[in-house]
């Protein structure tokens, strides 16, 4: 969809989402107050008072603001805004495609269009809210592997430079985390307890928040996980870990499962994703986006200016904890992801004077 004018925008300093034959149009998904929706005809109005030829049309989608009360906003803006300016200015709710309100002698076309200029706008807005979701993730995640691994508080800053996030993204999450942190005196902020139910939040969206890519045998005569494993050893690969069964093994020896269903990597993505030692690991894996295809080797990507691997006595460089746990949540084995975070957990409260945190 086409944009306005370069002018107009550096005049007042907004643009609106599009504009179809002549009407500009300005989306608000999810508006609740009338405070967007009164900034929103306020802006338009600015455009139509520069653009006399124009038409505007503000369009609210996934609102609980009814019809009436939009038609009262109206009205009190029609007390405001020059008679020329209102003419030209209207404002629909759409459901399901469908818009009430909408003016009468508008193009045949333009309906159509309207529709996918929303589709488009809201899945936009839903996928930047995401990215913004998966980056206050990669805080949280920061804050699980300290506490879990009993490491005490810390500052914004450090959690800042581990991550890579902004300073906005870091206050973001903090926010979003308050009630379960402890903020110190100095400034320095750890987690309170294990938060459960925002951990069960973060293991459902774990492939997003990781992009998870799956390998598959397409040869029929499939390597073993341990081969892979093995062969993996032969690679001077600083920014790879070994994750999954694997490292659990390595924080808890005596985890209750029989053999290695899978080979989970963690590779740490900050200077770009390669995955080109995969073909060496094994020529006939393939990479398949089906969860339901056997897959021999799964590779989580991380995005961290330090990537809290941990050294073995082995030298074999180990997702951190919090890796390995969503790694086997991934892979279905919820009885040794509770049996690991079970370890965690009781060795840190062994640690502290407090006695056994809450994970409520």
């Amino acid at each position: 969809m086409p944009r306005t004018n370069l002018r107009t925008r550096s005049l007042i300093g907004y643009e609106p989402d599009a504009r179809i034959d002549g009407v500009l149009v300005e989306v608000s998904d999810g508006a609740s107050s009338f405070r967007n929706v009164r900034a929103a005809l306020l802006g338009l109005a600015y455009h139509l008072a520069h653009d006399k030829k124009a038409r505007a049309l503000l369009v609210l989608t996934n609102t609980r603001i009814t019809q009436p009360r939009l038609e009262r906003e109206l009205a009190l803006a029609r007390q405001v805004f020059t008679p020329d300016v209102m003419k030209r200015l209207g404002a629909t709710i759409e459901t399901d495609g469908l818009f009430r309100g909408l003016p009468v002698d508008l193009l045949p076309g333009f309906p159509a269009k309207l529709a996918h200029l929303v589709r488009e706008e809201t899945a936009r807005r839903k996928a930047g809210a995401m990215r913004g979701r998966l980056s206050e993730y990669s805080v949280f995640k920061i804050l699980l592997h300290e506490w879990l691994l009993d490491r005490g508080p810390m500052t914004s800053d450090r959690i800042r430079k581990i991550s890579g996030a902004s300073y906005p993204t870091v206050a973001s999450a903090l926010k979003r985390y308050e009630h379960v942190l402890v903020r110190h005196s100095d400034r320095r902020v750890e987690l309170s307890r294990f938060p459960m139910e925002e951990w069960a939040a973060l293991v459902a969206v774990s492939d997003r928040a990781r992009s998870t890519v799956r390998f598959t045998d397409r040869s029929g005569q499939p390597r073993s996980p341990e081969s892979l494993y093995r062969r993996l050893g032969n690679h001077n690969l600083p920014d790879v870990a070994v994750g999954g069964v694997i490292a659990a093994r390595h924080y808890l020896p005596s985890l209750d499962l029989a053999g290695t269903p899978r080979l989970d990597l963690t590779v740490n993505a900050i200077r770009g994703a390669d995955l080109a030692f995969v073909e060496d690991l094994d020529p006939a894996l393939r990479r398949t986006d089906r969860k339901d295809d056997p897959s021999t080797l799964v590779v989580h990507q991380i995005n961290r200016n330090e990537a809290l691997f941990v050294v073995g006595r082995d030298r074999v460089r180990y997702a951190d904890p919090v890796e390995c746990l969503l790694d086997l949540h991934e892979a279905r084995l919820e009885q040794q992801a509770h049996e690991l975070l079970d370890f965690f957990t009781s060795r840190k409260s062994a640690m502290t004077p407090t006695g056994r945190p809450s994970r409520s």
